[in-house]
């Protein structure tokens, strides 16, 4: 079940919606095997998707959809339920002596392996999946732009980035609705309403959804 799917079961009657990526996913690199006795670092489910089937090798990873999807993969999976900085607090917690793998795209944030590498770890980074930007789709410029409430959800700092780089005009009736504080602490400048989910999850995410659209006027 999608988001969209999972946030129309929450709401029983789901908005009109459209779905406008403005990141596309493509494939990195020969995807080599993990050794047996390394240790996965997944940042997002793309590195899951991109990366290697795992054959029971402990993965760190960042929140527990990620750990779900490295569980069907073949993980052992360890959530650190939240962010990338939970994350890294975990494994250094845990000190475990063998490799760390971190699998991420082209284009990443938090410096994980170069900061796990300063505290006496082993760790790489294997690059396995590139982040191509795209522009907002006509019908979601005409939403954005338009007189009607409108809610834009974000789930990257880098979505959020790419959108800041296209707005080059108000949108007095739009509200964006982030994952994370770092993802709202790209766009802050676009003079929009921003509100940010409790939690870096997607049933946190849509609960803020829920609250907002229940404060918006009737059509």
């Amino acid at each position: 079940m999608d988001f969209l799917d999972r946030l129309g079961v929450q709401m029983r009657v789901l908005p009109p919606s459209i779905t406008s990526p403005l990141l596309r996913i493509a494939p990195f690199g020969e995807g080599r095997a993990l050794p047996k006795d390394s240790i996965a670092i997944f940042t997002s489910r793309n590195g899951i998707v991109y990366g290697p089937k795992g054959s029971g090798q402990l993965a760190y990873c960042v929140g527990d959809e990620t750990a779900k999807a490295a569980t069907q993969a073949g993980y052992t999976a360890i959530s650190a339920q939240g962010n990338a900085e939970n994350l890294l607090e975990r494994v250094l917690l845990d000190r475990n002596p063998n490799e760390h793998v971190h699998f991420s795209g082209a284009q990443t944030r938090g410096d994980i392996v170069e900061r796990l590498v300063s505290q006496g770890l082993k760790a790489r980074r294997e690059v396995v999946y590139q982040q191509v930007a795209e522009r907002l789709s006509r019908t979601a410029q005409e939403l954005v732009f338009g007189p009607e409430q409108t809610l834009i959800l974000l789930f990257s700092p880098m979505t959020a980035r790419n959108l800041r780089d296209q707005i080059n005009k108000p949108m007095p009736h739009t509200q964006a609705v982030c994952l994370s504080d770092a993802i709202a602490r790209e766009i802050t400048d676009l003079g929009i309403e921003i509100s940010v989910s409790a939690r870096p999850d997607a049933d946190a995410l849509i609960d803020r959804v829920c609250q907002i659209y229940t404060g918006f006027p009737p059509p």
